[in-house]
């Protein structure tokens, strides 16, 4: 059962990334955008992911769709992030 984000989840959430995505490339350059972001959960919420802010991330839409169409893992050395990824 997903639980809607509170407005101060989700402003914490934007607050910490900049605004932001925070998806950072093979080459340690974080993507540029600003625009069309999403709050991601890195813990996915069908596997007892909260909407904590330690647990959600800001993508753009392009980043965001990679994660979930092309199943890109977070943290396991393919896609790096600003934050470590929790547990």
């Amino acid at each position: 059962y997903r639980t809607p984000l509170k407005a101060h989840e989700e402003h914490a959430v934007f607050l910490r990334d900049q605004g932001r995505c925070t998806h950072v490339d093979a080459q340690g350059k974080r993507c540029d955008s600003d625009r069309y972001l999403h709050v991601h959960h890195i813990r996915p919420v069908r596997l007892g992911g909260a909407n904590d802010p330690s647990n959600l991330t800001l993508l753009c839409s392009f980043h965001h769709e990679l994660v979930h169409q092309l199943s890109f893992p977070i943290g396991d050395g393919e896609v790096s992030w600003i934050r470590a990824p929790q547990k």
